[in-house]
């Protein structure tokens, strides 16, 4: 037992002494207290029992604490300079060694409650910010710089550990994002109210025209959340005009792509009236050509006008009435011409050879 006591007393003193080597403030007198000890008389100036010294008084921090140890980090007496002072053994308050409060993240681990300490509290570098070792974002346990932490992606929670919000450049599915490409982080990483961007819009849903959003960004000038071309807005989100090459039920008659008159189709997009006989493949009249048909696009319009690319003049060709502005081409004329002259001679023949047979008189 003794031996046992004798060790505690070289220890005490050991703490001591190396608290006064760091440095430590030089203790200073404190309020009195008297205690009573089961085995001698701490303070009658007799160092007896377990007592390393015995000053003769229940003062502490003079030297001599009044549990008849040194004072010193360490004796479980605090004194002037010690934030606090348990003894030899760490608690979730102290941390032993330094006789001060425990602080995670100071570089000292406490053995009552830290498992680790690097020296700061980031949680990246496989000790956590509350001194647990541990992977840091991700393990379920929120912790600074932490918003959240759901062990993982999470209707609340992004998968980097910030709280979810639609354009914040991280795409979460559980929350019911299909994308989010940052349109709602301003300069600087400051969030603010959700954007529209080229390819995803405010709500973290693809842009797509027809969604009933118009997403000004992507170049949409409305969306009725439908893709029908025929109506006040067109299947590609643009508002429709005359002259879009679309024609709007109920609105316009035609649209040939430009707002020409004279071409069939009116500045306004309606139908133009053709000249009599337009279409019959002679030109006549009012017409500056006539291929036969009442079509655009062919060189010839729906008005028998010229178009763009098409003959200038009756001797360039069929569509405006020159060497073939009949029905039938020239070929064919002529083929049926052979057929008639051959039918003809055969006639001939046959009559002739009925003549020689009948008897001479």
């Amino acid at each position: 037992m003794s031996r046992a006591l004798g060790l505690i007393v070289l220890i005490v003193a050991a703490s001591t002494a190396a608290c006064q080597e760091r440095g430590a403030p030089a203790p200073a007198a404190v309020a009195e207290t008297t205690i009573s000890q089961a085995a001698g008389t701490c303070g009658n100036g007799d160092v007896e029992d377990i007592e390393v010294c015995d000053d003769g008084n229940g003062t502490n921090g003079d030297g001599c604490d009044n549990n008849c140890t040194p004072t010193g980090c360490g004796n479980g007496i605090e004194t002037a300079g010690e934030e606090c002072d348990v003894g030899l053994e760490d608690t979730d308050k102290c941390d032993a060694q330094f006789c001060r409060d425990r602080r995670c993240g100071d570089g000292y681990i406490n053995e009552a409650v830290e498992e680790c300490d690097d020296n700061n509290n980031r949680s990246n570098d496989n000790c956590r910010g509350n001194c647990r070792k541990g992977e840091g974002c991700g393990d379920g346990t929120l912790e600074a710089p932490e918003e959240c932490d759901t062990s993982g992606e999470s209707a609340t929670c992004d998968s980097n550990c910030t709280a979810v919000f639609c354009g914040d450049g991280t795409t979460n599915e559980a929350a019911g994002e299909l994308c989010d490409d940052g349109g709602g982080t301003a300069d600087g990483g400051v969030i603010v109210v959700p954007r529209d961007s080229q390819a995803c819009d405010a709500d973290c849903t693809p842009r797509v025209c027809g969604d009933a959003h118009v997403n000004a960004t992507a170049g949409e000038q409305c969306d009725d959340g439908n893709t029908t071309s025929t109506d006040a807005c067109t299947h590609l989100c643009r508002v429709a005009v005359c002259g879009d090459g679309i024609i709007r039920a109920g609105v316009e008659t035609c649209d040939d792509g430009n707002t020409d008159d004279g071409d069939g189709c009116s500045a306004t997009c309606q139908n133009e009236a053709s000249p009599e006989g337009c279409g019959d493949g002679t030109v006549g009249g009012a017409e500056e050509c006539d291929d036969g048909n009442t079509a655009n696009g062919d060189g010839c319009s729906a008005v028998c006008t010229v178009e763009e690319g098409g003959p200038s003049n009756p001797e360039d060709g069929d569509a405006t009435g020159g060497c073939c502005s009949t029905s039938g081409s020239g070929s064919e004329d002529a083929a049926a011409a052979l057929a008639l002259s051959a039918l003809v001679g055969l006639v001939t023949v046959r009559r002739r050879r009925r003549a020689d047979r009948r008897p001479q008189l």
